[in-house]
């Protein structure tokens, strides 16, 4: 979601269409993404550990983290999608149970990053996902 939203930010009605597709498409290679979610089950993906109630960190696509906390998972994914040349980090803050402890996390992530990356922090209103985050 956040990559296709970096896409469109690119967008330019002026530009004719194969120029807008290729701006979008050039934008595309630069985003990265993560998403923090809860277990519904216990589980094993790709050598990680999983138990229910847990939170799975998922980098680009891929699981890479869990954990038992919110703010954990959360700092954990933030580490694998900054680079040397990340300059926007991205994050949407859902709805639902988790919503408090995800904008802690959120500002913990803002703390961290704040003096070397432009932080934007929205609510986002996702629901089963607590935080959507992107680095462009």
């Amino acid at each position: 979601m956040l990559a296709g939203m970096s896409a469109m930010v690119v967008f330019d009605p002026c530009r004719g269409g194969g120029e807008n597709i290729e701006e979008m498409l050039a934008v595309l290679q630069t985003v990265s993404t993560g998403e923090i979610t809860r277990a519904v089950r216990d589980s094993r993906i790709d050598g990680l550990d999983i138990r229910q109630g847990h939170f799975i960190g998922l980098v680009d696509g891929k699981v890479l983290a869990t954990g038992p906390t919110l703010t954990g998972v959360a700092e954990e994914v933030a580490l694998l999608l900054v680079r040397e040349d990340s300059e926007v980090l991205t994050i949407l803050v859902g709805d639902g149970d988790d919503n408090r402890e995800a904008g802690e996390a959120a500002a913990a992530i803002a703390t961290r990053y704040s003096g070397r990356l432009q932080v934007d922090i929205h609510e986002g209103g996702q629901p089963l996902y607590p935080l959507l985050l992107s680095v462009e």
